[in-house]
């Protein structure tokens, strides 16, 4: 089974990227996936000559730290036979992202969720645009991340039906990794029709799975930040993935500044996983 065929993996060169390129190399060995390592320069202003002295220089630079880079994780055994690429662009950082993950064909965009080095730090800023406005899920990795492990799998979800191929997508994650798979709601207070809701969409995702076996919870807090950093204090979780919808308030959570702070203050990767029904 190969869920992933093409990742692009966005690097602003700086050592906290690595965390983002070290998760999709292990997922790319996983599903035998193809790799492409991505930077983009923002083009600074100045006179013409300026301009085109720094874009040399730069492209310099990014030529030598990717070949680098590419020689260096060949050496090891797991990712030896990988294939794996890298190309560079100047512009809106987002923007070229989502261009280069189209023309590239990319099924999935992984990347750090905080960037580091200076004259390139653009990655802890770009996450939650990129979460908006891609046309792929995106995995955002903590830039600390000590273990990568998919032991727990969580989806976080608001009933809706797009969310049904968000779990189907778990489930055959889950199926590889012989991992344990966990749907959460975060409801303000309880409420019978939250409950109705609750009951009916896991009655939808039994129908749909059949016998695979998953746990379901609904959570109380204050606020959708509140209620899932409890979950993650108190339960095992290698991945969170929420869903980007159209009629989905975590639509609403990705249209403003929580959207940053899912990410940010995650101490698991995050995977917004694009409802088909969204294009």
């Amino acid at each position: 089974m190969s869920l992933f065929k093409k990742i692009l993996v966005p690097t602003d060169f700086s050592p906290n990227s690595e965390a983002g390129l070290n998760y999709a190399l292990e997922m790319a060995a996983e599903f035998n996936a193809e790799i492409l390592l991505f930077n983009v320069m923002r083009i600074p202003y100045g006179f013409a000559s300026q301009v085109e002295d720094y874009k040399t220089n730069m492209q310099e630079y990014a030529h030598t730290w990717m070949e680098e880079k590419i020689s260096q994780i060949r050496k090891t055994n797991k990712y030896s036979k990988l294939k794996i690429d890298y190309a560079m662009s100047f512009g809106h950082v987002v923007s070229e992202m989502i261009r280069k993950s189209n023309e590239f064909g990319a099924d999935l965009i992984i990347l750090t969720s905080k960037g580091g080095a200076e004259g390139h730090k653009y990655l802890g800023s770009v996450v939650s645009d990129l979460m908006q406005f891609s046309e792929v899920p995106v995995i955002s990795v903590p830039y600390d991340i000590s273990e990568i492990e998919w032991n727990d799998l969580v989806l976080a979800t608001d009933y809706n039906s797009g969310d049904i191929d968000a779990v189907k997508f778990l489930s055959d994650l889950a199926t590889h990794f012989k991992s344990t798979m966990h749907i959460v709601h975060v409801d303000e207070e309880q409420e019978l029709q939250n409950e109705i809701m609750f009951l009916g969409f896991e009655q939808k995702v039994k129908d749909t799975l059949g016998n695979f076996e998953l746990s379901f919870e609904d959570i109380y807090g204050d606020d959708f930040i509140e209620g899932i950093g409890q979950y993650l204090e108190n339960e095992p979780c290698s991945l969170l993935t929420l869903t980007r919808n159209k009629k989905s308030s975590f639509r609403r959570l990705l249209d403003n500044s929580i959207a940053s702070k899912v990410p940010m203050q995650a101490h698991v990767p995050v995977l917004i996983w694009v409802n088909k029904e969204d294009h």
